[in-house]
């Protein structure tokens, strides 16, 4: 199997580590120790608040070292431009301008990663399909992310309101202190939803504003009525409850990862069609033992996915929450490497079996496109999104249990179409009719 990898190494490696970054390091393991008291007693409003005071200070201390390496990176550049120095010299500046982007980019990556512990707080008080609907904007793209903290007009007042909200014994968040919740300045998370909080900092309003209030108004519509005939560009969009309840199996992944924190690398396999791998930065030095590893567990008709504690993580369920303090933070160092291998031909096959056909597309948009006859793709046909595909590997969803989900939400939606007696015919697109399936063999499907 011929397959690519490439490892990240160790946060500020390239530049070196001061002292004060070293202790930085141990940072994210009080911070992991305060969101998983928080998970294991929700009550405890006392934490929740501790830990945003905790991660407002580590976001701010981060931010107010980026406008000092920009006006450094200015200085570079005119030094260039406005005297005659030699080659070596040249190179040298070049150099330093490299590395203080190096720098930038691993704050941002640093405030991201902040963030992602502030994302286990609403995850807890609330459904994680009502909270990705905070992330997108009207036409369902990632909306821009939170600025910075330092020195934000109003903030004050956010945290007052904050102080004030978990005084009343109500969970609340700031928004800017997570990277999923982009919309509003709080967000309340005691109800059945989560509530946006919008605080003007005047009385004066414009176009922009006025755009804010209407998006949080249709996300608060759609989340209270469940149902629109129009939402984000899309006709006729409605929720539909998940059965059965979700499966998942982050425990063995946790497992799997401290055997291999202590041993190099370990495998797990906590079903069928669903493989769990991970190994220390050790052994990811020699790639070699990675391909001959994953070589070992992956054929034809896999999926395999790297996961990486990135932006590519959102809007699911935060690794935070799932990975153990004791695997978070290496995690979060890289010290860790984990990887979920999903065998499709066993999704097809179950599928099979509940007289559904199912073509694997994997074309970046789409993982799946399933019908209920066989061989007539363009017959009762839905698909199924990559990224709701990729919940199974980084949430560690039951596979079995995933594959359920989708015939269970296939007869919903079904008896949903069927109360939409004023929705208009749409053709199939073409695509649709003529898909195939990216892992079929000669003479199938």
């Amino acid at each position: 199997m011929d397959t690519a990898y490439k490892w990240e190494t160790r946060e500020g490696s390239k530049l070196g580590m001061s002292s004060r970054q070293r202790q930085a390091r141990g940072d994210y393991a009080e911070a992991a120790e305060l969101l998983w008291s928080v998970k294991r007693d929700s009550g405890r409003l006392d934490l929740v608040l501790a830990l945003q005071r905790y991660l407002i200070r580590s976001i701010a201390q981060c931010e107010k070292r980026v406008p000092r390496l920009r006006k450094a990176r200015a200085r570079c550049k005119r030094y260039l431009s406005r005297n005659r120095v030699s080659k070596e010299k040249a190179r040298a500046v070049k150099d330093l301008i490299i590395a203080i982007d190096e720098r930038i980019k691993f704050l941002h990556h640093r405030i991201f990663l902040w963030r992602c512990l502030g994302d286990g707080i609403p995850f807890i008080y609330q459904s994680k399909y009502s909270l990705k609907h905070l992330f997108y904007d009207s036409d369902y793209r990632p909306k821009q992310g939170p600025g910075f903290i330092s020195g934000k007009t109003g903030f004050r007042k956010e945290y007052k309101l904050l102080r004030k909200g978990i005084d009343m014994s109500v969970p609340v968040v700031l928004s800017d202190i997570t990277n999923v919740i982009r919309h509003g300045d709080l967000c309340a998370l005691a109800g059945q939803e989560p509530l946006i909080v919008e605080m003007k900092s005047s009385e004066n309003s414009n176009a922009r504003m006025e755009r804010q209030i209407s998006g949080m108004q249709e996300i608060a519509q759609f989340l209270k009525d469940d149902c629109a005939h129009s939402f984000r560009g899309m006709r006729y969009v409605r929720r539909v409850e998940i059965t059965p309840s979700q499966i998942e199996h982050s425990a063995s992944m946790n497992e799997c990862m401290r055997d291999a924190l202590a041993g190099g690398c370990a495998v797990r396999h906590p079903e069928v069609g669903l493989t769990y791998v991970a190994f220390n930065d050790q052994f990811a030095e020699d790639l070699s033992r990675v391909d001959a590893l994953i070589g070992r567990v992956a054929g034809h008709g896999t999926v395999i996915y790297v996961l990486s504690p990135d932006e590519s993580w959102l809007p699911a369920y935060p690794f935070t929450l799932s990975f153990e303090p004791s695997n978070l933070v290496p995690s979060i160092h890289r010290s860790i490497h984990v990887a979920v291998i999903i065998d499709a031909l066993v999704i097809k096959r179950s599928l099979a079996e509940q007289r559904l056909t199912a073509w694997a597309l994997m074309d970046g948009t789409w993982s799946f496109q399933i019908a209920v006859k066989e061989g007539e793709p363009g017959q009762s046909v839905f698909r199924v999104s990559e990224q709701s595909f990729g919940r199974v590997a980084c949430e560690f969803q039951s596979l079995e249990w995933w594959i359920s989900a989708q015939v269970s939400l296939w007869k919903e939606s079904a008896h949903a179409l069927a109360d939409l007696y004023d929705a208009p015919y749409e053709e199939f697109p073409k695509d649709w009719l003529e898909a195939t399936c990216c892992f079929a063999t000669k003479g199938s499907a």
